[in-house]
Parts: C-alpha cells; sequence; structure tokens
C-alpha cells in the first residue's frame, strides 16, 4: 500500500490520521507505521497545528524546514531523556552501555 496516494499536496488539503483510517480501511496503529514508512519516500508534513497530513507543494519548503526542526527537537528531548537510563546501566553494570 502507498498511503502517500491518500495524502494531498498542500497544507490547504491536509487531512486527518482519523480521516485516513476511515478511506484507507487501517487501525491508527497500522496508519502510523504506513506514515512512517512512506516518509522515507517522501516528505509528509503534520506541523502539530491541527490541519493534519500532507505533502508540501514547491511553495511550501519552510513548513518542511519546520517540519524539521519539530523532528530535531523532538530527537534531542529523546537524547536528554535517555540520560538518567545511561547513567544507571553505566552505574549498576561499571561498563559502557550498547546504546553509547
Amino acid at each position: 500500500m502507498c498511503i502517500e496516494e491518500y495524502i494531498p499536496y498542500g497544507k490547504d488539503n491536509a487531512i486527518s490520521r482519523e480521516h485516513l483510517c476511515r478511506v484507507a480501511r487501517l487501525s491508527d496503529r497500522k496508519m502510523r507505521q504506513e506514515i512512517e514508512d512512506a516518509r522515507k519516500r517522501c516528505p509528509i508534513i503534520n506541523l502539530q497545528d491541527g490541519k493534519g497530513y500532507y505533502r508540501p507543494t514547491a511553495e511550501e519548503k519552510s513548513d518542511v524546514e519546520a517540519w524539521l526542526r519539530i523532528q530535531k527537537s523532538r530527537m534531542n528531548k529523546i537524547r536528554e531523556a535517555m540520560l538518567g537510563a545511561r547513567n544507571y546501566i553505566q552505574d549498576v553494570s561499571g561498563q559502557l552501555s550498547l546504546f553509547d
């Protein structure tokens, strides 16, 4: 399945994940996985502003840049959140973990 075929171009045409699930007849969990897989093939944007998912047009380059900043921030927060667990593993075992 190519879920990107269900996702329109342009922010003004954004579609909610709930609507995507109904149209594609997939569970929410499966839809999230399909979107994750599709993002490896093409940009699928959701700016967390309640408008939904869309594929950007050439004029929406700034939206792609904004989405990348959001994702980078998430990565950094996850990395920081892992510090306590990583330090614990190192302290308990006296060695570095495989996650270093």
